[in-house]
């Protein structure tokens, strides 16, 4: 009711496995366009998506449904909770040091040492690789973690508890912060690639935007559904300078829907849970670099 879906044409699953099925949906190619990752998404789109969001997670705030359906909660524990892209840190806490050590070589090479580079790396995304660079070869993940976050706004909302001297500690202690957390349902992969927008004067467009691949649906704090919707997506770069503009508006509209929902999750620890989760994502860096590596 809240996000548009595509119409469902038929579910067809293998009577001899749990494992196999089809889930034939509308051909959203009439009437509507994805929002290409590669073309990036205007602030005025990036906004309206910010609003639906906040739709969906006042429509669901607390709801009684979160704990009754039972695979909403696979995986998840009453003391910890575990965003989906959890997985991306495996390969970085199986071998940190290994991990980080494979990066600096990678950024002592082209393209990443060009300067500047001509190529498909922009001046934003140089001067993340210069920054990464210079805190790399500290050879501890965890303290060139903290190096990096100070070059965020609220490098203590990264790490959560800034005296963790150890990875597996770093993680534990993110997953616990966020279930102190009111909960709602999590779209968990709102990335571009996931919502069609409605072609302008299209009348086979019901809806101004539908959203896809829900399979990563989960009971968790609001601001985590953040991490995918705004990751490297905006157009153009600058306009990652009016983020709080969009937080903010997606609070004020839970607030306005639902303003027990605003007020058991201030401003603040919204933006912090955002903040600290897409922080986490500083423990892929390595991992990513090794996996190039290894290709």
């Amino acid at each position: 009711k809240v996000l548009a879906l595509p119409e469902v044409v038929g579910v067809f699953k293998d009577a001899a496995s749990t494992e196999f099925f089809c889930i034939a949906l509308e051909d959203l190619n009439h009437g509507y366009a994805v929002l290409d990752q590669a073309t990036g998404v205007g602030f005025d789109d990036m906004k309206a998506l910010f609003l639906k969001t906040a739709d969906l997670h006042a429509h669901f705030w607390e709801s009684p449904l979160l704990s009754s359906v039972p695979y909403l909660s696979l995986g998840q524990s009453s003391s910890s909770y575990t965003p989906w892209f959890e997985s991306w840190y495996e390969p970085w806490l199986a071998d940190p040091e290994g991990s980080t050590n494979v990066f600096v070589p990678l950024c002592a090479n082209p393209p990443f040492n060009a300067d500047p580079y001509q190529g498909d790396y922009g001046p934003n995304m140089r001067k993340l690789i210069a920054l990464l660079n210079s805190v790399r070869p500290t050879n501890n993940p965890l303290r060139a973690s903290q190096r990096l976050c100070q070059h965020c706004p609220d490098p203590h909302s990264i790490l959560l508890v800034g005296g963790r001297q150890n990875p597996h500690g770093f993680v534990k202690a993110a997953g616990e912060e966020l279930s102190k957390r009111p909960r709602t349902l999590l779209h968990g992969d709102l990335r571009s690639e996931n919502i069609f927008k409605a072609k302008a004067g299209d009348p086979a467009a019901s809806a101004p935007y539908k959203f896809i691949d829900w399979q990563c649906l989960n009971p968790g704090p609001g601001g985590v559904d953040f991490v995918q919707l705004c990751t490297a997506c905006m157009q153009p770069p600058e306009d990652y300078a009016r983020l709080d503009e969009l937080l903010q508006a997606y609070h004020t509209r839970l607030g306005e829907i639902k303003p027990e929902a605003a007020a058991a999750y201030p401003y603040e620890t919204m933006k912090k849970d955002y903040v600290s989760s897409n922080g986490r994502g500083i423990t892929r860096v390595s991992s990513d670099a090794d996996r190039c590596c290894q290709q």
